[in-house]
């Protein structure tokens, strides 16, 4: 009966080695995992700033680009009025310029008719 305690006894302490080598294993394995874990996340949230990072950079150079392409259609609508502007200002030249022709044709033809008349008679 003796051997049979001291058996029971051996296997049941064998049994508790083996609960806590598995208890052990098994909070090192949850620790291990834990960490893994931790590192990943670390590691993800690193990712997504250096995304955000370079999305951040991307919209800058963007609107950067942008202003740059506005501050050359701003130019290209400037030159194009001061363009209308001087060609208004030849137009009204030129118009002017048919006006006195116009007036200097009359003019002359004037002339030309005042010439060609007969002269009055002299007066007596």
């Amino acid at each position: 009966a003796q051997r049979r305690v001291a058996s029971a006894q051996a296997q049941a302490l064998a049994a508790e080695r083996r609960a806590g080598d598995v208890a052990r294993a098994s909070e090192e394995l949850l620790a291990g995992v834990e960490q893994g874990s931790s590192d990943l996340l670390a590691d993800a949230e690193h990712q997504a700033q250096i995304k955000h990072e370079e999305a951040r950079r991307q919209v800058e150079a963007a609107t950067m680009q942008l202003t740059t392409e506005e501050r050359a259609l701003a130019a290209a609508v400037r030159q194009a009025g001061e363009e209308a502007a001087r060609c208004r200002r030849k137009a009204a030249r030129a118009q002017d310029e048919a006006r006195a022709s116009e007036e200097g044709r009359q003019v002359a033809q004037a002339l030309a008719e005042a010439a060609e008349a007969p002269a009055p008679p002299p007066a007596g």
